[in-house]
């Protein structure tokens, strides 16, 4: 398996402290994300386009990704390598596995983190 790797997406948003995941909503066509910061007690809605595939664990399940990133470095993620699309195209039947423009984003939280495999990185929806 691949070394995991990620970058930061939102560097500006780094030092705003703890977040957390509070909703997540899929309707085929988007898939929104909101997280609250929560030293200032701000919410954001990442909204992901063209999205094939998206899972939710509790942060324990990903502890190796932890000795790579942490909340410190950010909360929202570009996996480069050894994420859950690595995981996914070490399979024959993966069929986005051999597509170059799906990309893994992670969004981490104190409890609750998100992978996303999408075409696109995600935005934050203005008044969000």
């Amino acid at each position: 398996m691949q070394e995991f790797n990620a970058k930061v997406v939102f560097p500006d948003k780094i030092n705003d402290g703890d977040v957390e995941v509070v909703n997540i909503q899929y309707d085929l066509e988007f898939l929104d994300v909101q997280v609250s910061i929560l030293a200032t007690q701000e919410v954001l809605t990442l909204r992901f386009d063209m999205t094939e595939g998206f899972r939710v664990l509790d942060e324990r399940d990903l502890h190796n990704w932890w000795q790579v990133i942490t909340m410190k470095d950010g909360w929202c993620f570009k996996v480069e390598s050894g994420g859950w699309l690595s995981q996914e195209s070490s399979r024959t039947d993966f069929m986005i596995g051999s597509l170059e423009y799906y990309k893994e984003f992670l969004i981490i939280g104190l409890d609750t983190c998100v992978s996303v495999i999408a075409q696109k990185e995600p935005v934050i929806l203005e008044g969000t």
